[in-house]
């Protein structure tokens, strides 16, 4: 998947109805010399890019509360913040904070780059989705 200029990725989670998405202001693209490589990852540093959850339906936790997840101020994790890898889609956060695989998954490792992203998705969770879009943003 190489897609050029600002994106928004939304997923719809299967289990909950909930809505999980992220916002990446790069392009998204295989290794460049402004990425950090490891193995058939790479990912590109930004401070501008942020993970988002909100339900579709009240629940008793969610109360149609929708959260919001930035990049973390310690050490480096701003440089992980989108991720890049052939066989996965759109991705987020040095430790996959939010990953889309096998293209009806969602797998979390985090959280790493987005520390508020675990009020929404835990560490090490798997969510099936029902579909996700990612959206160009254009500017006029």
């Amino acid at each position: 998947m190489i897609v050029k200029g600002s994106t928004v990725t939304i997923t719809k989670v299967r289990s909950n109805g909930k809505l999980i998405g992220g916002y990446n202001p790069l392009d998204w693209k295989p290794h460049s010399e402004l990425s950090y490589l490891s193995g058939d990852s790479c990912w590109y540093s930004t401070f501008d890019s942020f993970l988002f959850s909100f339900p579709l339906k009240p629940s008793s936790n969610d109360n149609f509360t929708p959260k919001i997840a930035r990049i973390g101020n310690g050490g480096n994790i701003s440089d992980y913040a989108i991720g890049y890898n052939i066989n996965y889609g759109p991705s987020f956060g040095g430790g996959w904070d939010f990953s889309i695989q096998d293209n009806n998954l969602i797998y979390s490792y985090g959280p790493y780059s987005y520390p508020d992203c675990g009020n929404f998705i835990a560490k090490n969770q798997q969510l099936k989705i029902d579909d996700y879009e990612v959206f160009q943003i254009i500017k006029k």
